[in-house]
């Protein structure tokens, strides 16, 4: 099938939301992005209501799993094909924007050392749906850039049955991680009594991730700032753990006080 490209003289798009420590600032059309997306962009579209009425449980929800992290939620946001993975450009649509060329995606999570620099894009011109499962799936990118290598061999054994796509991108362990939480957490979110897409320690870990104790226990280990208020509001205070779920977790990520 042949791509669709479409030329675009400037970009067009009524807001920006931007959602962090559980806070939700509306910006202008043309506000700028911060430079740790690489040029990425929101095009025209506008946001559907039924998701600018979940924007206050996403920025709950992003509280809880990240709350280092920057989200902005616009029209649909596309991105320099410099950056785009071979996903990206399978797309049916592509777009010229001022001479170059875009791929369009329905999120990205740009990840850094720096906590200001951790940055999510969300398209908020979705159904309400697809954008719920994409900030899960979001979010956990920012959760897997922070865990350790035996926390990561952990996920990728547990999850080593799941299905291949042949694309580098979505077979690699990262993105099948991301993909084994956005079910898991949607199956808990919709009723489903006992999850099948993650057992054992893939998902003891994303009970912790989910939970937000994760989360407490790195920002404790990484000194990463975070509004005190915020952390009580959300349950994120550190306490000392309880269980032997989570003194076992604690240990294999690192973060044990």
């Amino acid at each position: 099938m042949a791509q669709h490209i479409e030329t675009i003289d400037a970009p067009d798009h009524p807001y920006i939301y931007e959602l962090r420590q559980s806070l939700i600032q509306r910006h202008a059309a043309d506000h700028v992005l911060p430079d740790a997306v690489h040029g990425a962009l929101f095009l025209g579209g506008p946001m559907r209501d039924t998701v600018r009425s979940y924007l206050p449980a996403a920025a709950r929800a992003i509280d809880r799993i990240c709350p280092w992290v920057r989200t902005y939620v616009g029209g649909r946001p596309v991105m320099p094909d410099t950056d785009a993975n071979d996903y990206s450009r399978q797309a049916e649509r592509s777009y010229i924007i001022d001479g170059a060329p875009y791929s369009p995606m329905g999120g990205v999570a740009y990840s850094s050392h720096r906590a200001q620099d951790c940055i999510i894009l969300l398209n908020g011109s979705c159904a309400p749906g697809g954008f719920a499962v994409t900030l899960l799936h979001e979010c956990f990118h920012q959760v897997y850039r922070h865990l350790s290598d035996e926390a990561r061999a952990l996920l990728a054994s547990d999850i080593a049955t799941s299905r291949r796509w042949d694309s580098s991108y979505l077979d690699s362990e990262e993105e099948r991680a991301c993909r084994a939480f956005e079910a898991w957490a949607v199956s808990h979110v919709h009723g489903v009594p006992e999850p099948t897409v993650a057992t054992g320690d893939a998902e003891t870990l994303f009970i912790e991730v989910a939970s937000g104790r994760w989360a407490t226990g790195l920002m404790k280990r990484a000194h990463i700032q975070v509004s005190p208020h915020v952390l009580r509001r959300r349950g994120l205070l550190v306490r000392a753990t309880t269980t032997a779920v989570e003194e076992s977790l604690s240990r294999i990520l690192g973060i044990a006080a």
